[in-house]
């Protein structure tokens, strides 16, 4: 298929459904179809519930494609059941973590005029598709745009806990060191999910990140919505989960601090250059340009440290950006 996904052994050739047979409920012709890709792993314990809650989406015809990464538990099982009353389609292959899954899951939809990405343990609120297909709808079809929103944070029997807000709409510097953006709650129109197609990264994060910062340095509409349709399942199964408190975020970053050496900010770069240079606009290539030669020199490290382009709302976030470079962690 891909060079990042040789290798991958796929289950069947799978189908997708334009309408569906839910407890006597059928497709409607004149609504919005769109394309949920949900990414299982060992979901057994909450995957039915999230599916039932897929399917209460109120105004819009659901369909939904599922890769599985490798799970060994009773989540075959359920996604065959779910398969053999034609209410979605799955396929499975070697486990490739979160991002790359649901990558590939970009790379091998059919063609939509939406798209939303599904994690297999949280519940959605009935309107949250149609809100934001009608937010997307206002915009033109012939520019890249995403949609995201808030998230209710529950616990393991839903209880709430507490809302995850997003601030604003990131600036590419504030991009690239913090990401608040969260794929579950991610609606995207067909023209950025082709644009997504044209650079495949070997280098990625997380596939929530990468798709806001491509959305952001092409050009695109970004649409963001500050209350929750969904309910965020936090337990101690999560694969990624939101850390709580301030405490906590200082912790993980000392961590990374001590431990890491990745150079997430230095490899996304490239990856935005390599894959979408001739779209980003001048400023947009000079920074991403000045982010991949910080380290050659202590002026080059001043140099990105005092461009006006790298502002950030809190102060937690400027000294953590300056620490990750003094450090060439960045």
């Amino acid at each position: 298929m891909w060079t990042i996904l040789k290798g991958l052994n796929r289950r069947k050739i799978f189908l997708i459904f334009d309408s569906f047979n839910y407890d006597g409920l059928s497709g409607v012709d004149n609504l919005e179809s769109i394309l949920i890709l949900l990414s299982t792993y060992n979901g057994a314990n909450y995957l039915e519930t999230q599916l039932k809650s897929l399917y209460s989406q109120k105004n819009v015809n659901i369909n939904i494609l599922v890769r599985d990464d490798g799970s060994t538990d009773g989540t075959h099982m359920i996604l065959e059941r779910w398969e053999k009353r034609g209410l979605l389609s799955w396929y499975t292959g070697r486990n490739l973590k979160p991002a790359l899954s649901f990558m590939d899951l970009v790379f091998s939809a059919p063609p939509y005029k939406y798209y939303a990405f599904c994690d297999q343990d949280d519940v959605w609120e009935p309107d949250k598709l149609n809100i934001a297909i009608e937010r997307l709808k206002k915009l033109p079809n012939d520019k890249e745009a995403l949609y995201c929103s808030a998230l209710n944070i529950v616990d393991e029997q839903l209880k709430f806990l507490k809302i995850k807000k997003i601030e604003n709409i990131y600036s590419l510097g504030e991009a690239l060191i913090r990401n608040n953006i969260v794929g579950c709650t991610m609606v995207l129109n067909k023209k950025l999910v082709d644009s997504l197609r044209e650079h495949l990264p070997k280098y990625i994060e997380m596939h929530d990140s990468w798709i806001y910062k491509v959305c952001l340095v092409i050009g695109g509409n970004i649409i963001v919505d500050n209350l929750s349709y969904i309910n965020y399942r936090q337990h101690t199964g999560n694969v990624v989960g939101a850390r709580n408190g301030y405490m906590k975020k200082i912790k993980f970053r000392i961590k990374l601090l001590l431990t890491n050496k990745e150079n997430k900010s230095l490899k996304t770069s490239k990856e935005l250059l390599d894959g979408y240079s001739e779209k980003i606009s001048i400023s947009d290539r000079e920074l991403l340009l000045k982010v991949l030669q910080y380290k050659n020199s202590i002026k080059s490290k001043l140099s990105l440290i005092k461009d006006d382009r790298m502002k950030f709302k809190k102060v937690r976030h400027k000294i953590f950006f300056l620490i990750d470079v003094f450090f060439e962690r960045f």
